[in-house]
């Protein structure tokens, strides 16, 4: 290494750039506009169609603008209650989740709570369950009246009435059913913070005679703190933009939110759309995101203040609970049946019915597969599943790839603006998916780009939707890689393209994989954007499960392509993690000989 090391500063500096031909140029290029376009096309679309009038045509169609759209959202009552609503929703959401989530990470990190690995693993085991399909099951667990829970209730209290006493449609059930949602990805971006924690802080407090209880509060939670308030503006956004459980839990108690509104004022019941009001309403809902995002980016950068873990070893203090111990199990175990053991159980119950009923002896006789049967006579099945493979396999593809190139020009790039791409990259995520169909919906109507109501338009907007979680996977890879053997590279004569095809994408595969994972599991449950762009030839299984729920008749068949969809996500992703952790262990290990050091694996959060 050192003697190729030796002979690349030895060239002049024209010899030791003619590895950066014209092709590898045009292909830098060529990512990062792009991306550029990916992203700004259609917030620039979105923002034109917020001025024009359209309140029965769409924005690319003759007419002048103006402020008239902006004027009405700004001026209507019906906005603030809007805006209430929403910050009502997903504060309390982000609430019940920061506070189970930060519960559970410092149980199975930091103490000896009994079954710690299983538990670890069931806790994530909800993120296999779509936000949909968890508003659907919970509609069968808690619905007025033909909810599992409240008929338990009832026969428990001998209540005569047919309904209550509780009710999944509300702004209550709302909160609850996104809060036990959004319990393990919040668990992800906070466990690892816990467990690298050095004890040596909290030590010194046991020494100086302060209480478990003490330590608690005073060291281990302030230290905590940057962490937890960045993980709350960032899944702050989630709630905000969230669709599925607002839509389906929501509206049918007439609760609106700013997504369901968008999507409304787009899809009314009867009458024309209002694709003006929709854009206004999405340009705030865009405002109230990206405020967010920037407090996110602002308390990541502070949060270096409290950085505790440094370059010495270390071993975690494990907290002795005691008499607290079986408690704390039975806490996560809880946790555990609502969020995955009964939507599983009621879900599968449903299915396996011609007509909904709470389970009961009674009900035992009729169950059956028609479901299933009907599920594989459904009309353009084979269509369905092919759109939704090939939409999340190519997205997903497309993603990671970009994502990868972006990564390096921001790491390693040494040209000017090499991170703008990768800045870019972070605006998605303050742009809301169903924001995010309305543009594309204006854009790809207004260009001569024939893609509208194709899967094509399904892939660019998966694409644009998830670019930033990969790019914010692959730049923390990148960051691993030493430069050293990209520069072997180069000095042997390989082209960038081969250097980064052989050497860097074959380094960070684990971490490649994860992100490819987690982008096509996302795609195949993603609703919102299906919905605002589907047409009868770019049908996704999502969307599928949302018409059949629409009719109340086919609830069994809407069950049945739920358990189809679960099983599916969670096959990939075992698949996936067993395929990545298997690279991760061989690029670790190395082979005999081969020079190349180990890359961490590196987790989507």
């Amino acid at each position: 290494m050192s003697t190729a090391l030796g002979a690349l500063v030895a060239r002049p500096r024209r010899e030791r750039e003619k590895w950066s031909l014209p092709w590898d140029r045009i292909i830098l290029a060529g990512a990062g506009l792009l991306i550029g376009y990916l992203v700004l096309a259609p917030l620039l679309m979105l923002l034109f169609a917020s001025v024009k009038s359209t309140a029965s045509r769409l924005p690319m169609e003759a007419g002048p603008l103006t402020l008239q759209n902006y004027v009405t959202v700004f001026l209507s009552a019906e906005t603030y209650q809007l805006l209430g609503t929403t910050v009502l929703y997903a504060a309390g959401a982000l609430i019940v989740a920061l506070t189970l989530a930060s519960t559970f990470a410092w149980l199975l990190e930091r103490t000896n709570v009994p079954l710690r690995s299983l538990l670890s693993v069931l806790i994530l085991a909800p993120m296999a369950v779509p936000p949909m399909m968890m508003a659907i099951t919970f509609i069968l667990l808690a619905s007025p009246t033909i909810g599992l829970v409240n008929v338990w209730l009832r026969a428990l209290l001998h209540m005569s009435s047919n309904s209550g006493p509780m009710s999944v449609y509300s702004v209550p059930g709302m909160i609850v059913v996104s809060g036990i949602t959004l319990v393990p990805s919040v668990y992800l971006m906070l466990a690892g913070t816990f467990r690298n924690m050095d004890p040596a802080l909290e030590d010194s407090g046991a020494m100086s005679g302060a209480s478990p209880r003490l330590t608690f509060q005073r060291i281990t939670l302030p230290l905590m703190r940057p962490a937890i308030l960045a993980a709350a503006a960032y899944f702050l956004v989630v709630m905000i933009e969230g669709f599925d459980i607002p839509a389906l839990l929501g509206t049918t108690a007439g609760i609106r939110v700013f997504s369901t509104q968008v999507y409304l004022a787009t899809h009314p019941g009867n009458g024309l759309p209002d694709y003006g009001l929709a854009s206004g309403y999405g340009m705030v809902l865009f405002g109230l995101a990206a405020v967010l995002i920037l407090a996110y980016q602002r308390l990541l950068r502070s949060g270096e203040r409290f950085a505790v873990v440094g370059n010495r070893d270390y071993r975690a203090r494990m907290v002795d609970l005691g008499r607290w111990r079986l408690p704390a199990l039975a806490l996560c175990l809880l946790y555990v049946l609502w969020a995955l053991v009964l939507p599983l159980v009621v879900l599968l119950w449903a299915s396996l019915l011609p007509f909904y009923t709470p389970p009961s002896a009674e009900a035992l006789h009729r169950l059956t597969l028609s479901n299933y049967v009907s599920l594989a006579r459904y009309p353009s099945l084979d269509l369905v599943i092919r759109n939704t493979v090939v939409v999340g396999l190519l997205a997903s593809l497309l993603t990671m790839l970009l994502a990868s190139i972006s990564s390096w020009m921001a790491v390693r790039g040494q040209f000017r603006l090499r991170s703008v791409p990768d800045a870019l990259t972070f605006v998605t995520l303050g742009v809301p998916s169903i924001v995010l169909g309305l543009a594309l919906i204006f854009l790809y109507i207004s260009v001569p780009i024939p893609i509208y109501g194709t899967v094509w338009i399904l892939v660019v907007a998966y694409v644009t939707r998830f670019l930033s979680y990969g790019s914010r996977i692959m730049v923390a890879a990148q960051v691993q890689l030493r430069h050293e053997l990209e520069e072997a590279g180069m000095v042997s004569g390989a082209t960038w393209a081969q250097v980064f095809r052989r050497i860097v994408l074959a380094l960070l595969l684990p971490a490649f994989v994860n992100g490819l994972i987690w982008v096509s599991v996302h795609t195949i449950r993603e609703l919102s954007i299906a919905l605002m762009l589907f047409s009868q030839g770019n049908a996704v299984l999502s969307v599928v499960i949302w018409n059949a729920w629409q009719e109340r008749a086919q609830i069994g068949l809407a069950a049945a392509f739920g358990v189809i969809l679960i099983v599916f996500s969670a096959l990939l992703t075992l698949v996936g993690r067993w395929y990545a952790t298997r690279e991760a262990s061989r690029t670790l290990a190395g082979a005999p000989g081969d020079p190349r050091p180990g890359v961490p694996e590196t987790l989507p959060a």
